[in-house]
């Protein structure tokens, strides 16, 4: 069926500096702002949403607690959905790997209304109206 949960990444920053990816997240369809985030990615690579979307990856995805928070992270999504193509989709898998999630992903390039999916050669061209484009 369906994901039930999905968290959505994008990446923003001023000229490229204290640069930022913001998570928000669907639950069964309908956003939950309640677990919406925001990570600091940092200015190690300026301008440069690869890094800062497998820092992000990285933060979620790698956290360990502290003695001092007792609080367990959130359950891993269904899908993870990033804002980006198919050089972002690549940075985050490796960075997903790297943590040891086993999370699906994949990327929609705005503006282009295409979706890249891991495994395949040819990006899904999505029409003007597509749903998809609403999230």
């Amino acid at each position: 069926g369906p994901p039930q949960s999905i968290e959505a990444f994008d990446i923003s920053h001023l000229q490229g500096q204290g640069t930022v990816a913001g998570r928000a997240v669907l639950l069964r369809g309908a956003p939950a702002p309640g677990q919406y985030e925001v990570y600091s990615v940092g200015d190690a690579s300026p301008g440069d949403d690869c890094a800062a979307l497998a820092a992000a990856m990285r933060l979620r995805f790698a956290w360990q607690r502290s003695s001092s928070d007792h609080s367990p992270p959130d359950p891993p999504p269904d899908l993870v959905l990033i804002d980006g193509g198919r050089g972002q989709l690549g940075a985050v898998l490796k960075a997903l790997e790297d943590t040891g999630q086993i999370v699906p992903a994949l990327s929609l390039a705005k503006g282009q209304e295409t979706l890249f999916i891991p495994g395949r050669a040819a990006p899904v061209r999505l029409p003007p109206d597509s749903p998809v484009l609403l999230l």
